[in-house]
């Protein structure tokens, strides 16, 4: 992963399918695969979507790598007007809510 473009983006193509955003009313919120980068040691993939206006909670499944290692640890940062959440997702948690107020 960290020695070859090709396999950075083989996996964020993975990573773009074991993780999904849904909004309040159950409907998946779209996602725009950006790209990856290997910084600090750790492989980062970026996805993006429009602002969606009163989307003000946002459920997310992540499980990726965790059908390989199900002691994966996985962190997602969530950006929405400057205000950064981080939600993990270990052991058995494969679905976090997070909220903008």
């Amino acid at each position: 992963l960290f020695g070859s473009s090709e396999t950075r983006a083989a996996f964020a193509s993975y990573v773009d399918q074991r993780f999904e955003m849904v909004g309040p009313d159950d409907l998946p919120v779209p996602l725009t695969l950006i790209g990856s980068e290997v910084r600090e040691g750790y492989l980062w993939v970026y996805q993006e979507t429009p602002i969606i206006d009163g989307l003000e909670t946002i459920r997310m499944r992540h499980d990726v790598l965790r059908d390989v290692w199900p002691e994966q640890v996985n962190r997602v940062n969530l950006k929405k007007n400057g205000v950064v959440k981080s939600l993990v997702f270990s052991d058995t948690v494969i679905q976090r809510t997070a909220e903008f107020n």
